[in-house]
């Protein structure tokens, strides 16, 4: 049985799970801040990854990433995990998400998936030996509605447009300097203040 009731009985397990549960949610993590060198070590030298638009192997897959235009970032909620020795099944249930222009509208595209990953520990450290994708369903709707038409609000920001025309319409006084992923100079600022913070 591949799926059976989860049963942890030691401190031990309690850690393996919670090790490979970080690698997983991490090497997704990686993918979405752009962090190559990480995510590539987050996979087994005989990794393999089988998704819509890639199938090969682990390390290969994170070379096709970093050379991808488009910002597909990533939704993670629930990760289940399975032990089984030195070996491991994780679960990631996700979402994915691509703003894209198309033919003048800007839409929404929302990946609903499963992610099914074989982990194995070797020297010590969790290792990813493959990643396969279970596609439920998706959806492609557009990002800003008819009553909230783009050239009516072209003040606000695309990271945070309809919540600020929302409020805008309730009389709130919108900050347009928030950090967002469509200035990521503004991200990269607020992460060094945090990284300086860290080493005072």
């Amino acid at each position: 049985m591949l799926f059976p009731l989860p049963h942890t009985g030691t401190i031990q397990e309690v850690i393996d799970k919670h090790a490979v549960k970080e690698i997983v949610e991490y090497e997704r993590f990686c993918r979405d801040q752009h962090l190559w060198e990480q995510m590539y070590d987050c996979y087994a030298n005989d990794s393999s990854v089988n998704v819509s638009w890639y199938h090969g192997s682990g390390h290969g897959f994170v070379k096709a990433s970093s050379k991808m235009d488009v910002s597909a970032p990533h939704k993670l909620h629930n990760t289940m995990v399975w032990l089984y020795e030195n070996k491991a099944i994780a679960i990631t249930m996700a979402s994915i998400q691509i703003r894209k222009q198309i033919e003048n509208h800007t839409m929404d595209l929302t990946s609903y998936v499963r992610l099914l990953y074989k982990i194995k520990k070797a020297g010590g450290d969790w290792k990813i030996q493959s990643m396969d994708c279970i596609y439920e369903k998706d959806s492609l709707v557009p990002a800003i509605p008819e009553f909230l038409s783009e050239s009516n609000n072209s003040a606000y920001r695309a990271s945070y447009h309809n919540l600020a025309s929302i409020l805008g319409q309730e009389g709130y006084q919108i900050n347009s300097n928030l950090p967002g992923d469509d200035i990521l100079e503004s991200v990269d600022l607020l992460y060094a203040n945090v990284e300086q913070w860290l080493t005072e």
